[in-house]
């Protein structure tokens, strides 16, 4: 990044994105900087505590090496995707939500990496939305035959080839332009069949985690120590958890 920083017409390093960003993003966008040094938003065996994990010294570690991007300047706190179409930024950290616009800008100058192997293997965020009929719908059939359509061939690859993201379905990722063979976006499908893919934590404090995360993330952003402020978010996760009990099955 150093280097790219140096490169004549190129203000900074690397573009994340950080003035639109929304909670979501915070999580999906940077738990694999965690995940890449060994560390992770929650342990993942009960899902029951983010203490020594959000806070371990993994973790810590991770995001200090963020906050060092920042200190040197090789990111802005507030910065815009736009940067990177114009050249301002070398690198873009960011979703397959915007290939379009950036195919658009740089032509077949644009190429997706992997991030580096951080000293844990290198991680990648995974996971969407998802479709599923309740148990107290009144007209099942037709529901699943509504589910049954979204997730043909055909309308899987409808739907991706608009925003770019993971056919859900090998089949048609086979048949897409953008994740097929040797397409463009084949990385990600690539990373995905090696088990680098992390989904964010599946539990009901997911909402408290991906809040708890942001401030601190913000907060690091902004200079602050580190280590305080991941064990503040860790304390938070906890508490939500001991206040529902460890959200034991109905």
């Amino acid at each position: 990044m150093q280097k790219l920083s140096a490169v004549p017409g190129v203000e900074y390093a690397l573009n994340l994105d950080l003035a639109a960003a929304s909670s979501e993003y915070y999580s999906y966008a940077f738990a694999p900087i965690l995940q890449g040094f060994g560390g992770d938003l929650i342990g993942r065996t009960a899902q029951a505590s983010a203490r020594g994990v959000l806070d371990g010294p993994e973790s810590v570690a991770a995001m200090k090496r963020f906050q060092s991007w920042f200190q040197r300047s090789w990111a802005k706190p507030a910065d815009r995707h736009s940067d990177f179409e114009q050249g301002k930024a070398a690198l873009s950290w960011n979703g397959h939500w915007f290939y379009f616009i950036y195919r658009q800008a740089l032509g077949r100058d644009l190429v997706l990496m992997p991030l580096p192997d951080l000293g844990a293997g290198t991680k990648s965020g995974m996971g969407s939305w998802s479709w599923a009929i309740s148990s107290t719908c009144p007209y099942p059939a037709e529901a699943w035959r509504f589910v049954a359509q979204l997730m043909t061939v055909e309308e899987i690859l409808r739907h991706t080839n608009v925003n770019a993201a993971m056919p859900a379905r090998r089949s048609a990722r086979a048949r897409s332009t953008l994740y097929g063979k040797d397409g463009p976006l084949s990385v990600f499908a690539q990373q995905l069949d090696a088990g680098h893919g992390v989904p964010r934590p599946k539990t009901p404090a997911y909402g408290t985690i991906r809040n708890s995360f942001r401030t601190a993330t913000r907060a690091i952003i902004d200079g602050a120590d580190v280590q305080t402020e991941l064990s503040k978010a860790a304390v938070s996760i906890d508490r939500e958890i001991v206040a529902n009990r460890g959200y034991p099955d109905p």
